[in-house]
């Protein structure tokens, strides 16, 4: 199992190196072509919880979403929002009145909200100056602390941090994981000359690590739910394209954030 991990992983990167440092429309081309798999499986893992997700709105909003990331003058977010709440009511209204479901409405707009507006996020971290250096970091960090912690996790774990969502995982592990990621942000913000001080890198490095692990843990809930252990098999050893976007998603709205506040 571990092997197959460490195969992908380096699959995954050797894709992802490349998009990522061109950036522009190449970068853009493979975060869709990765998050349309993504909610492939998530309407996948809706539809095993019983609920039916409406595909225009639960594909095309994340898409609309993204755009608006890379070309902000059209402003395309606030159309986009709207357009999923009202078009969302519409298909409920439009359909039988058997057929019509809360569940249905709310989580459409709740996935397609979910990854598109998170989504977005990634690709706003690449496209803002320095858009490279961020990008690094913010994959650099996430990475060291999945990696900590399942290690950390295998050698010292003893107490399990959430037994109903993921029984795997445990506090040592969890905890080894946001170290290593803070104090690894500290010496790659140096490295790659980002504007921020050490003690800044210190906390955007732990804030990163542990909402990252929440975007983990939110997805295996929604799995939980779904009574699946796996988004999909297409990645051997990790599960599925949204079993590897969990983490980034939330993570990167951690980034996006901080470059809004103290950078731009």
């Amino acid at each position: 199992m571990l092997s197959q991990r460490i195969a992908s992983a380096v699959v995954l990167l050797v894709l992802l190196i490349p998009a990522g440092y061109a950036g522009g429309w190449w970068y853009f081309a493979f975060l869709v072509a990765f998050g349309t798999i993504a909610l492939w499986e998530l309407r996948g893992l809706i539809a095993h919880a019983g609920i039916r997700a409406w595909e225009p709105i639960l594909f095309g909003v994340p898409f609309l979403l993204a755009l608006g990331a890379m070309l902000p003058q059209w402003d395309l977010a606030r159309p986009t929002v709207a357009a999923a709440v009202i078009g969302a009511s519409a298909w409920q209204l439009s359909r039988r009145p058997e057929s019509r479901s809360l569940a249905d409405w709310a989580m459409t707009i709740a996935a397609a909200m979910y990854v598109g507006w998170l989504g977005a996020q990634v690709v706003f971290v690449r496209v803002v100056p320095d858009g490279l250096a961020w990008t690094i970091f913010l994959y650099a960090v996430i990475l060291l602390t999945d990696t900590a912690a399942y290690f950390g996790g295998r050698a010292f774990g003893r107490h399990q941090f959430t037994p109903t969502i993921s029984p795997k995982k445990t506090w040592e592990g969890a905890i080894i994981g946001w170290a290593f990621g803070g104090l690894f942000a500290v010496g790659l913000a140096r490295f790659l000359q980002l504007p921020m001080s050490p003690a800044a890198a210190l906390a955007l490095g732990l804030a990163t690590s542990l909402v990252s692990t929440i975007g983990d843990l939110t997805f295996s809930f929604f799995k939980r739910q779904a009574h699946v252990k796996d988004s999909s098999q297409l990645i051997p050893g990790h599960g599925g394209f949204l079993d590897r976007l969990d983490s980034v998603l939330t993570g990167a709205a951690v980034v996006a954030t901080y470059i809004v506040w103290f950078v731009r």
